[in-house]
């Protein structure tokens, strides 16, 4: 069930942030497309070796995995906007630490302490990398 939910969330950020920007500028960010074909590879891995195949270190794999995913969409959907509508960056960086916090809460409901702070350790720097790119958008917008 929380693949499911995983999966769910993935694919919507791929499907809104792609057809945002898509109807904007007729043209799709990389992280968008990454986040589509994340969310759909989790709902077919839950479907399928998933439910035959599960090892104890898997839940932190993808975890990780799931946080790398998120900053490499924010990264890639900060320069997309940078490029074509820089007014939206605000709105994009603190969307982007809302995704995070619902992934987070979606790990957390699975994992023993010592996971949790794993996670919770992947995740600070993803963030920090969201703020500071918001630092640099503001520091673009002034010159």
């Amino acid at each position: 069930m929380l693949n499911v939910f995983r999966a769910a969330i993935w694919i919507s950020i791929g499907l809104i942030t792609g057809g945002a920007e898509f109807v904007t500028s007729a043209s799709v960010s990389p992280g968008a497309a990454l986040a589509l074909a994340w969310g759909c590879f989790a709902l077919v891995s839950g479907f399928t070796w998933l439910r035959r195949w599960h090892r104890d270190w898997l839940p932190t794999l993808l975890s990780t995995m799931d946080i790398t995913v998120l900053a490499l969409c924010m990264d890639s959907g900060h320069r997309y906007l940078l490029r074509n509508d820089s007014t939206l960056v605000a709105h994009q960086l603190y969307g982007s630490g809302i995704v995070l916090m619902a992934l987070l809460a979606a790990s957390v409901l699975r994992f023993s302490c010592r996971r949790r702070s794993w996670t919770a350790s992947r995740a600070i720097p993803a963030r920090s990398t969201s703020r500071a790119s918001r630092s640099r958008s503001r520091r673009c917008s002034r010159t």
